[in-house]
C-alpha cells in the first residue's frame, strides 16, 4: 500500500525513497537508495544567551564511527534492515532490491558471512526487516507483493504467519522479544489499496483497529510491552500517526499544519519516531514523546528528513535530504542531528545514504554507497579515549 511502499525501508521505498503510508514520491533521486528530530530548547537557548549556560561543542566533534561493507550475494546489490543486540544483522540483496524485491538475508554478528533465508515453498522473493534479541526474524516471501506472506524465519526455516479472512498478501514489519509480530494484510502490500494493521499474537492474527473512517492501516513497530505504533489513513494525502496498546488505538499529533505523518519506531521507554509533513515530499523526523511532539529537522535545513528507527538509550537514525539533494543517514544523539557521514573515516569510499536502525550498542546499519553499487553497511562507534 501507498503508506508502505513510500516509507518502508525496502525495495519500493528506496526506489524514491521510504514510509508507510521506511516509494516514487519521496524526493532525492540522486541518492542511491532511490525506506528526525530537531527543535532546540526555547529555555536552553535563553539560558546561553543570558549567558547562564555554557554552550557545548557540538557532538559531531567527540563521535566517530568505523564503517564496515556488509556485502552482498554473487556481488550484487544489498540493505540491511535491522541489527539486534547481539549484532546480528538481517535485510536483502538482490540485482536491483530498489526496485524490485531480492532475497532475505542473514549476517552473523562477527559479520563477515552473508546467508540467504529461505522463501516458503514456490517463492521466488523475500525481503527480511527485523531481528529480535532471540534470533527470531520477520518479513514477506511472495511470487510478486500481490501474492506474498508474513513470515517468520526461526531456526533457519520460514513459518506463514498468514493473513486476514480475503485478503491475499500480507507482510510482517516487526518483532519484539517477546515473539509477538506487527505488519499489515491486504490485497498488495505496496499499493494504495485498502488493508489493515495486524498483530500476530499466540498463533493468531489479530487485526487492529482504525481510526474511525479510515480504510487503510499499517503497524510498523512493537516494543517489548506490546505497545504498536504505525499509521492510519483514508488515502495517499492523509495519514495519522497512531499507537495501539490493549486493543485501543490512540492518534499522535503531527506537527502544525501537517497531515501526513507516520510512526515507525517505539522503544521500551514509550518514545516513538516517524515522519510528520504536508506530503511525501515535504516534512521532518519527529520525536513523540510524553505528549508532545517535537521537530527533529532535517540536515542543513532541507525539506525532507524521517527518523527510522530509536534504542533504548533515545538515539534515532534515519535519512535527510541535504540541500544539494542528496539522501544522507542521519544520526541524532544528545539533541543534535549528525551527518553520519561526517562521522566515519573521510577516506571510506562510503556515502552513507539511510540509516534504518540502531541497537542499544550504539550500532547502525544501512545502506549506502561504495564503489557505485548500494550496499548494506554496519557503523560501529569508536570508544571514547
Amino acid at each position: 500500500m501507498w503508506l508502505i511502499a513510500n516509507f518502508l525501508p525496502d525495495f519500493k521505498l528506496m526506489n524514491t525513497i521510504i514510509l508507510l503510508i521506511k516509494a516514487n514520491c519521496l524526493p532525492g533521486k540522486k541518492a542511491t537508495l532511490g525506506h528526525k528530530l530537531w527543535q532546540t530548547s526555547l529555555a536552553l537557548i535563553t539560558l546561553a544567551g543570558l549567558g547562564l549556560m555554557e554552550c557545548r561543542p557540538s557532538r559531531a566533534n567527540t563521535i566517530s564511527y568505523t564503517i564496515t561493507d556488509l556485502g552482498a550475494l554473487d556481488d550484487t546489490q544489498s540493505q540491511a534492515n535491522s541489527i539486534n543486540d547481539i549484532g546480528q544483522i538481517v535485510g536483502s540483496s538482490g540485482s536491483s532490491i530498489f526496485t524490485v524485491p531480492g532475497q532475505a538475508v542473514f549476517w552473523s554478528r562477527r559479520n563477515d558471512q552473508i546467508r540467504a533465508l529461505a522463501t516458503l515453498p514456490g517463492d521466488s522473493e523475500s525481503i527480511a526487516y527485523k531481528i529480535n534479541n532471540l534470533s527470531q526474524t520477520v518479513g514477506f516471501s511472495g511470487t510478486d507483493t500481490a501474492h506474498g506472506q508474513a513470515v517468520l524465519w526461526q531456526h533457519g526455516q520460514p513459518v506463514n504467519l498468514g493473513r486476514l479472512p480475503n485478503d491475499s498478501a500480507s507482510i510482517a514489519l516487526s518483532i519484539n522479544d517477546r515473539g509477538e509480530v506487527v505488519g499489515f494484510s491486504g490485497s498488495d502490500i505496496f499499493a494504495a489499496t485498502p488493508g489493515q494493521a495486524v498483530l500476530w499474537q499466540d498463533s493468531k492474527t489479530i487485526p487492529l483497529v482504525s481510526l474511525p473512517g479510515d480504510t487503510i492501516s499499517v503497524a510498523y513497530g512493537i516494543n517489548n510491552w506490546t505497545q504498536i505504533v504505525g499509521a492510519s489513513a483514508t488515502s495517499e494525502s492523509r495519514s495519522q500517526a497512531v499507537v495501539w496498546q490493549d486493543g485501543k488505538i490512540k492518534p499522535l499529533e503531527g506537527l502544525p499544519g501537517n497531515n501526513t505523518n507516520v510512526a515507525f519506531s517505539i522503544n521500551d521507554r514509550n518514545q516513538i519516531v516517524g515522519f510528520s509533513g504536508t506530503d511525501g515530499l515535504h516534512g521532518h523526523a519527529v520525536l513523540w514523546q510524553g505528549g508532545q511532539t517535537k521537530d527533529l529537522n532535517s540536515l542543513e535545513g532541507s525539506s525532507y528528513s524521517a527518523a527510522l528507527s530509536i534504542n533504548n538509550r533515545g538515539q534515532v537514525v534515519g535519512d535527510s535530504l541535504t540541500i544539494s539533494g542528496n539522501r544522507h543517514a542521519f544520526l541524532y544523539t544528545d539533541n543534535e542531528l549528525l551527518d553520519l557521514n561526517n562521522l566515519i573515516p573521510a577516506n571510506s569510499g562510503w556515502v552513507l545514504n539511510s540509516a534504518s536502525s540502531i541497537n542499544n550498542n550504539k550500532q547502525i546499519v544501512g545502506y549506502g554507497t561504495i564503489n557505485g553499487l548500494p550496499h548494506a553497511f554496519l557503523a560501529k562507534p569508536v570508544a571514547s579515549r
